[in-house]
């Protein structure tokens, strides 16, 4: 128990501290604390030198005058931490999706290339045809051959 509250009491000391640095640093007056604190001048001074304590609303209420902050900070660090998770998995799952749909334009672009070279063959075979073609042009007549053969 000594050691949690020994603990505590570090952490509060620490906290004046820092008020007390940051409150000069600042340039603002020990009176004006105590006014935007809502007490007597010479509590304010009492409590910055230790002889009375800080509540917690107002030790909470000088650290939000100060502009400081005493690590709260961390739990919206880990709901931020908390939404790019999620963010990540629905990023992860758009990819899977992508995935998905650039195997299926791989499965019809080979569709689509055994069709090309299905047409490419057939394409080679009329042009095979079309030079039979001008060669059997340039034979002679069957029926002239036979013609000069009988007579």
């Amino acid at each position: 128990m000594d050691n949690i509250n020994s603990e505590s009491e570090n952490l509060y000391n620490k906290l004046v501290t820092k008020i007390v640095e940051e409150r000069e640093r600042q340039g603002i007056s020990k009176a004006e604390m105590a006014r935007q604190l809502n007490v007597h001048p010479v509590s304010y001074g009492d409590m910055e030198k230790g002889k009375i304590k800080f509540s917690a609303i107002r030790l909470f209420a000088a650290l939000e005058i100060l502009g400081l902050d005493i690590g709260l900070e961390e739990k919206k660090g880990k709901e931020e931490q908390f939404i790019s998770e999620n963010d990540v998995m629905k990023k992860l799952e758009k990819v899977d999706d992508l995935s998905r749909d650039i195997n299926e334009i791989k499965q019809l672009l080979q569709n689509d290339i055994g069709e090309i070279k299905q047409l490419l063959k057939n394409l080679n075979n009329i042009k095979n045809l079309n030079l039979l073609l001008e060669i059997a042009k340039q034979l002679p007549d069957a029926d002239e051959n036979d013609n000069k053969t009988s007579e």
